[in-house]
Formats: C-alpha cells, sequence, structure tokens
C-alpha cells in the first residue's frame, strides 16, 4: 500500500521551485468580487404539507399474530411430525439400527452378566429410586430458605426508599 501511495505522490505535479527574482516581479492581482447575494424568497401563501412517513415506516397492516397457548401447541403438533424425516434424523436413525443389529447377537449374554452384578447396578437401584429422588428434592428446596438474598434485596430496597425520601435519588422531581 506504502509504494502505491508513494508512486501516486509523485506522480502528481513537479514541484516548481520559485526563484526570489521571479517572486519579486509577479504583481499582486486584485481581490476577486464578491458573488451577489440572493434576494430572499417571498413568504408562501400555502400552509407546507407535513412530511409524509418514510416508505419503510408504514404501519404493519393484516391480523394480529397468531396465539400461543396449550390449544396452539396442540394444533402445532401434526406439523411438527411433518417435519421429522429429513436427511439428518434418516442418517442417525439408519446408523442406530445398524449397530443395534451388530449388537443384538451378544446382547442375551451381556444382559445374563449384568443382571446379577450388584457392583454395577446396586447404587442405582438405591438413587434411582422415586422416593430418593423425591426426599432429596424437597430437603434441597425446603432446607434452602434463601436468607442471604432476601436479607440484599430489602436493603437494596431500603436504600432506594431512603434516596427517593430524601431527595438525592436520581431523576427524582419534586412536585411542589
Amino acid at each position: 500500500m506504502a509504494p502505491l501511495l508513494l508512486i501516486l505522490l509523485l506522480a502528481g505535479d513537479p514541484l516548481v521551485e520559485i526563484s526570489p527574482q521571479a517572486d519579486a516581479a509577479v504583481e499582486p492581482q486584485p481581490p476577486a468580487p464578491e458573488p451577489p447575494v440572493p434576494e430572499a424568497a417571498p413568504p408562501a401563501t400555502q400552509e407546507p404539507k407535513p412530511p409524509e412517513p418514510p416508505p419503510d415506516k408504514v404501519p404493519p397492516v393484516g391480523p394480529p399474530p397468531a396465539h400461543t397457548g396449550i390449544q396452539a401447541t396442540l394444533k402445532a403438533i401434526p406439523g411438527d411430525f411433518g417435519h421429522l424425516p429429513t436427511g439428518n434424523n434418516i442418517g442417525i436413525l439408519g446408523v442406530g439400527g445398524v449397530l443395534a443389529l451388530a449388537a443384538h447377537s451378544v446382547d442375551d449374554d451381556v444382559n445374563r452378566r449384568l443382571k446379577g452384578s450388584k457392583t454395577f447396578f446396586g447404587p442405582g437401584r438405591v438413587i434411582g429410586n422415586g422416593a430418593v429422588l423425591i426426599g432429596v428434592t424437597l430437603g434441597t428446596y425446603v432446607r434452602y430458605d434463601y436468607a442471604r438474598e432476601k436479607r440484599e434485596a430489602l436493603e437494596l430496597w431500603a436504600d432506594r426508599l431512603a434516596a427517593i425520601v430524601g431527595g438525592s435519588a436520581a431523576k427524582v422531581v419534586s412536585l411542589r
């Protein structure tokens, strides 16, 4: 880029040296006359029209957007099933089906080995029990009372109310 700029600068008008003698021989030229000032236009007799809105800011026309909710969701489900047969989904189903057929011959042997295993499925038998899952979930949510978060929120609210009452809050205008 720099060589290109250098070439463009050098290709311009050549520098002309002006000698002191030539500078003295040049007579000063009188100043150029000022252009005439146009006269003011006469006042308009018609009121100006308000500007038309630009074409891209035209208010929307048409029906309101579709409503959402359970009924709309249930109506959309058949259409969703119509979108399932895509190339990606068919490829995934094909690879999964081939792998399942390949593993089918050893499936009974693996199942027999793992059926009586207390080390592999033992913890899952206890952890996956519905009563354990419900108990752990309720224990987590009931025990944690959000005291710290409540205290921080109430302190922020108290500070804001004090600023409003004291008149030091931003953008507070007194009405009297």
